[in-house]
């Protein structure tokens, strides 16, 4: 279990790269019965799931009118973000997204696309990342939304993500406040490859290795 448990917090230092070099570790390094993975089903289609309750989590709400389709594509990702109310912003514009996209600029593989965004809502801010990665043959693109300011581990509630994806998660580690989940191939989300939930508490050795605490919710789509 300590193993699995640095294995899925390192995926999230690379979180705004697609993760799909954490990806490619974990698959190596975590046990068979986490790893292993079924195919989703021949009658799946993109952008099958079902629309967000709007009396989910915020978060959760965001990350699905943001991530939950058109990944296969960076234009049409870059649209939808505009269209949902996201506006571009530098990576300085909050000091935990800046200091978790100098971790994610500096990974060894190589970006095709990589864009910050910001919106609010009732008041709060939220932060978004766009990404695309190119790793050997594999091109994956990635969508990800972030609560710096979460507390807590709710706006993460894994009833209604999975209701909404169609699986149970496949991995989950809770340890020192620390909160992460992972589903893989999700069903009711063809083409992609995992969608990631994390909380990390402020000035936990979690949140130092990602570079930033609170919530997060994030999808890697792969191209080819």
């Amino acid at each position: 279990m300590k193993r699995l448990a640095v294995q899925v917090i390192m995926c999230w230092a690379a979180l705004a790269v697609g993760v799909l070099a954490a990806r490619v570790a974990v698959a190596q390094t975590v046990s068979a019965p986490v790893a292993a993975t079924a195919q989703p089903a021949a009658s799946a289609k993109p952008g099958a799931a079902k629309p967000h309750d709007a009396k989910a989590s915020p978060l959760i709400g965001l990350f699905k009118d943001l991530c939950g389709s058109d990944l296969q594509d960076v234009a049409a990702m870059k649209a939808k973000a505009k269209r949902l109310g996201w506006a571009t912003v530098a990576d300085t514009a909050h000091a935990e997204l800046a200091s978790m996209l100098k971790i994610s600029r500096s990974t060894p593989v190589e970006k095709t696309h990589l864009q910050a965004y910001a919106r609010t809502l009732d008041g709060q801010r939220y932060f978004a990342v766009l990404s695309g990665v190119k790793a050997r043959d594999i091109t994956a693109h990635g969508c990800y939304v972030y609560d710096f300011a979460a507390s807590d581990a709710k706006p993460l509630a894994a009833k209604p993500l999975t209701a909404w994806l169609g699986a149970k998660p496949r991995s989950a580690v809770f340890k020192d406040g620390t909160a992460t989940r992972v589903w893989h191939l999700p069903p009711n989300l063809f083409g992609y490859a995992k969608v990631l939930g994390g909380f990390f508490p402020a000035g936990s050795a979690a949140a130092k290795k990602v570079g930033f605490d609170g919530a997060t919710l994030g999808a890697t789509f792969v191209v080819k």
